[in-house]
């Protein structure tokens, strides 16, 4: 399986994934991550910099967003590059902090969703419009309440 994660940050997730011998690529703008994704996580390849920025030379069966699209300003576009990036019969995963079930569970004082760094609050319905707009097949759209208080939106959508 060739992975491809999108703003890996600390490398929690493709620590975890490192366990089931996956290709590991990632790309994040911090020197610092990407010194801690090669040295200590084991990743096969890592991208410093910007996602638009880079020339990837082959396609992926597994590209992840994990908490990154709620940052930018160009969700859209993003995943249009990535899906340039997707074999046939692969898979995007996506994971964005719900702000919905945020606000009606744990209201909007200190809570991470609301950072301000987020360009935008998700939902299931935005999700489903984000995907739409992107021109992507939406194979599974949930939601979760995290142990650690967080609300997450998660989906896998794939080539239409």
């Amino acid at each position: 399986l060739e992975v491809l994660d999108i703003g890996s940050g600390l490398c929690v997730f493709l620590g975890e994934l490192k366990k089931n011998n996956s290709k590991i690529s990632c790309v994040d703008p911090s020197q610092i991550s990407i010194k801690h994704a090669l040295k200590n996580v084991g990743v096969d390849e890592a991208f410093l910099g910007n996602f638009f920025d880079i020339n990837f030379n082959k396609k992926y069966d597994l590209i992840t967003f994990n908490k990154v699209l709620e940052h930018v300003t160009n969700p859209v576009e993003m995943l249009l590059k990535a899906k340039s990036l997707l074999t046939v019969n692969g898979i995007i995963y996506i994971e964005l902090p719900d702000g919905e079930n945020a606000s009606n569970n744990g209201g909007f004082i200190d809570r991470e969703e609301f950072y301000l760094e987020h360009y935008t609050i998700y939902s299931k319905k935005s999700v489903e419009n984000l995907v739409n707009k992107s021109g992507f097949k939406l194979n599974v759209l949930n939601t979760i309440h995290e142990p650690s208080d967080k609300y997450t939106v998660y989906c896998f959508i794939s080539h239409n």
